[in-house]
């Protein structure tokens, strides 16, 4: 077992096991030279040749034997001579020769297989490290190299290499991709981290799977980890930053309000926790941008709030979210923390309204107000049941604050339990895309992206008259939304013509911007990385100055 080893080991050893039984060989040649006689010697002098190489000129020159023995006009050599130097001559043909081919070729061979499997090891230094590996990889590589277009990137994952590198080479440019590094190995085993070289790294992104249950957790075991590996190099500079991705909303909001590493303060790293929902929302919200993966283009989100809501502004703005899931209850939170406007307080606030519609939103509901039950203690929600033939609906008030203590934010929740293609639920997306005094805004949050884009491509006319911005959830690409916006927008003035009936029964002819104009991906994984250091430095700028 240990010969198997050393032969699929490194270059080094298998040449020492070569130049050892080369040595052994060499001293037996050695002595049956010696007990041949002294003919050898003689030929030696003729030839000019040490009698001590003489041995080892045999086994390693392939054409030794010739020269020394078959030149023409050589003399006759004894018979004893001939037989030990020949079967010198046919141990180093057949063994040295070969075995140093062999070993050669199979340190090609073995170098080229440990590429591909990821353990081949590199020293290195100033490179950024991602532990894990999930769908968000390539759109975190390619927030990388938009920070720092030099980078290095090592990606460490106990994914097979050769799947990885199959998946950045769709999303990254062929240029960077000579730039990027995958090994294999396990993000919480410690035992690899010298391997990648932690401790010369500028930052770390800890990213996981995020699919698995236990993706939070095995997060947090490996970011302590990689802190008591690191509190024991005190020389070197450490690395500037680690992000650790979270994917559910509360490990996300604990981590994002609590000093939960005191090493990280100890050894001066910056710990960034980020949740792929909540960057999503920053992305529709704040930067309003998301670069397409079908040309690698810009696009601009609308604004949620038109070109901005005035104090004396009759509108409304409205956000609805189909489905309530973590993209709903992230964007929705996102969006209750900077929708505030001047006409949402005084006589007749006009208060920016937040609508879910999902089959189960009496559940889900209940999830969410607990999961934000100090909002809802001082605010009350509206619940509405559209099942059946008639809609049900109730207030239901505030679990602590009453009277006038309560209800005093200019943001209010709205659930309605009911199916999106129900004629009800139907009617309630025509009465509120025909308002002129909504700012109405709908997002598409289903766990299906197909039913999502199925839903978008289906709304009643007057959405799509009005120009209500759809937000359509996707999984991976935006391609095929992103295509038909295009499609139907020429320089943001395509219109076609339609025909309706107006209140007096007379056929009036309109023009609109084309059906699919307004329609916008959002969530894809390939685009998902987004990170606003500005916001974050100038938190931690502001609570340093409380602190000191």
């Amino acid at each position: 077992m240990r010969f198997d080893r050393i032969l699929t080991t490194s270059l080094w050893k298998q040449m020492a096991w070569i130049c050892v039984v080369l040595l052994l060989t060499g001293v037996v040649s050695m002595g049956l030279m010696f007990l041949s006689g002294d003919a050898w010697r003689t030929c030696c002098e003729q030839r000019g040749v040490s009698p001590w190489l003489l041995p080892l000129y045999l086994l390693i020159d392939t054409n030794a034997f010739s020269n020394l023995y078959l030149t023409k006009g050589s003399e006759p050599i004894d018979g004893w001579l001939m037989f030990v130097s020949s079967l010198t001559y046919l141990i180093g043909l057949l063994i040295f020769n070969g075995i140093i081919i062999s070993v050669l070729s199979n340190y090609i061979d073995l170098r080229r297989q440990n590429y591909r499997d990821g353990t081949s090891r590199y020293k290195i230094s100033g490179h950024y490290v991602i532990m894990g590996y999930d769908d968000i990889l390539p759109s975190v590589v390619n927030h990388i190299f938009r920070l720092d277009g030099e980078a290095r990137i090592l990606v460490l994952s106990a994914v097979e290499s050769e799947v990885i590198r199959e998946r950045l080479r769709k999303s990254v440019r062929r240029e960077l991709f000579d730039r990027i590094i995958v090994n294999y190995g396990h993000r919480i085993a410690r035992d690899y981290y010298p391997d990648i070289y932690l401790e010369k790294a500028k930052e770390i992104y800890v990213i996981g799977k995020r699919t698995l249950p236990d993706h939070d957790a095995t997060n947090v075991a490996c970011v302590e980890n990689i802190f008591d590996y690191l509190s024991g190099f005190a020389g070197p500079p450490l690395p500037q930053r680690v992000t650790c991705v979270f994917e559910d909303l509360e490990t996300f909001a604990a981590f994002k309000l609590a000093d939960i590493f005191e090493k990280a303060k100890q050894l001066g790293i910056n710990f960034s926790p980020y949740n792929f929902y909540v960057g999503w929302a920053k992305q529709v919200f704040v930067a309003r941008r998301y670069n397409s993966s079908l040309n690698g283009t810009c696009y601009t989100y609308p604004s949620v709030y038109g070109n901005g809501i005035g104090y004396k502004d009759p509108r409304q703005v409205h956000l609805v979210f189909v489905g309530i899931t973590n993209f709903a209850a992230a964007f929705a939170m996102e969006a209750a923390q900077f929708l505030h406007f001047p006409n949402g307080t005084g006589k007749n606030p006009r208060k920016t309204r937040i609508s879910f519609i999902d089959p189960q939103a009496d559940t889900r509901m209940e999830q969410f107000r607990t999961r934000n039950r100090h909002l809802f203690e001082v605010q009350s929600c509206m619940y509405s049941d559209l099942t059946g033939d008639k809609e049900h609906a109730r207030v239901i008030p505030p679990s602590v604050f009453k009277g006038k203590d309560a209800d005093f934010l200019d943001i209010e929740f709205e659930f309605i339990k009911g199916n999106a293609y129900s004629p009800m639920v139907q009617a309630l997306f025509n009465t509120w895309a025909a308002d002129p005094q909504q700012q109405l805004s709908l997002f598409l949050t289903q766990d299906n992206q197909r039913d999502n884009f199925c839903m978008g491509m289906n709304m009643p006319d007057t959405v799509y008259e009005r120009e209500v911005p759809i937000f359509v959830r996707q999984d991976n690409a935006d391609t095929f939304v992103t295509e038909l916006r295009e499609a139907h927008t020429s320089n943001g003035e395509a219109s076609e013509v339609f025909h309706r009936l107006n209140p007096n029964g007379e056929i009036e002819t309109l023009h609109r911007r084309q059906r699919y104009a307004n329609i916008y991906p959002f969530g894809m994984n390939s685009t998902a990385f987004f990170s606003d250091r500005t916001v974050f430095m100038r938190a931690q700028l502001v609570n340093h100055l409380y602190n000191t």
